[in-house]
């Protein structure tokens, strides 16, 4: 474990101390108890609590805890749990799901894929079995994937496991990063790498869980993601890495549990080494941490497919009472 990390987005070492959070052995439910056993048997063995302090980078506003996990306690987490893969796909999503993250995908990717996507070849970098590539697939793509998932969906082509599979030469015209880099130790080497596989006139697009809002993040267990993303972190991120920003926002996404939830979405294009924009990174993440009204209404109105889903819940707790 790292007890005084770098700032994984933008390198400087400068944190604000946001709060902590305690994870006692014996406070696991079911839900957790996989990622409780990997923190307690593999990251801190013998200890019967872990506390994690949560920190803000000045500079960007990016948030991790310290102590914080080392690319070797993230590759022990898999070696102990491989069925804990960044991005297995769910066995409960629906196909209606899957069809609108599909949707939701090509909506960004493709108004900046150089050609057009019959003519394209696309990566999935941690995209499972690949499900998010279906529609490029049927649309003639060729598609890859790189996953610890070894069977991917049809008309997708499993090529490896991870980072040291990529090939050596700018090959993808689209690679997709989804809801993987939370779950990264060292992010910028691994979307640096991407970048060498990316053609020059390709893009990436990326996007992370929003798991800042009105509270300190890994609310129940610091397991399954590290890293912690607003906007502006992530835009800097990619900056640091090698891109150059098309498109960065706060956005919502179709969660497999039907819900909509906040992610943060970008999509960029390499660019070489460059400084990275000047941004309010760490007066963005006091916004959202204290959100003014303003902010709670902008985030309503991202997931406002979800009211419907509320008002039934409720009504069916109120028939339920009655």
């Amino acid at each position: 474990m790292i007890e005084d990390p770098d700032c994984l987005a933008c390198g400087q070492r400068d944190w604000e101390r946001l709060g902590e959070r305690v994870y006692k052995a014996d406070a696991a439910d079911r839900r957790h108890a996989k990622q409780f056993r990997i923190l307690f048997d593999v990251w801190a063995p013998g200890a019967t609590q872990f506390r994690a302090t949560f920190l803000g980078c000045k500079s960007c506003g990016m948030v991790v805890y310290s102590p914080r996990p080392s690319a070797a306690d993230i590759d022990a987490k898999y070696r102990y749990s491989p069925g804990s893969a960044a991005h297995a796909p769910s066995r409960t999503e629906r196909p209606r799901r899957t069809k609108q993250r599909i949707h939701r995908l090509e909506r960004f990717l493709s108004p900046y894929l150089p050609q057009l996507p019959k003519q394209c070849r696309i990566l999935d970098f941690g995209g499972g079995d690949g499900r998010l590539l279906k529609g490029y697939a049927e649309q003639g793509a060729a598609c890859d994937v790189i996953d610890y998932t070894p069977t991917p969906v049809p008309g997708v082509r499993h090529i490896g496991t991870n980072e040291n599979d990529l090939p050596n030469e700018p090959t993808y015209d689209g690679i997709v990063c989804s809801h993987v880099v939370e779950h990264m130790a060292e992010p910028r080497t691994i979307l640096a790498r991407l970048r060498s596989a990316l053609k020059p006139d390709g893009a990436i697009y990326v996007d992370v869980p929003m798991e800042i809002s009105r509270q300190l993040p890994a609310r129940s267990e610091p397991v399954t993601h590290c890293n912690f993303f607003i906007p502006e972190s992530l835009a800097t991120l990619l900056e640091r890495s090698g891109y150059r920003i098309e498109l960065c926002e706060l956005t919502a996404y179709p969660h497999p549990d039907e819900n909509w939830k906040l992610c943060a979405t970008a999509v960029a294009k390499p660019a070489g080494t460059s400084d990275p924009r000047e941004r309010a990174g760490f007066r963005s993440l006091n916004a959202y941490l204290r959100p003014d009204i303003p902010m709670r209404l902008y985030k309503a109105r991202l997931l406002w497919r979800n009211i419907p889903r509320r008002q039934m819940v409720r009504l069916k707790s109120l028939l339920g009472a009655n």
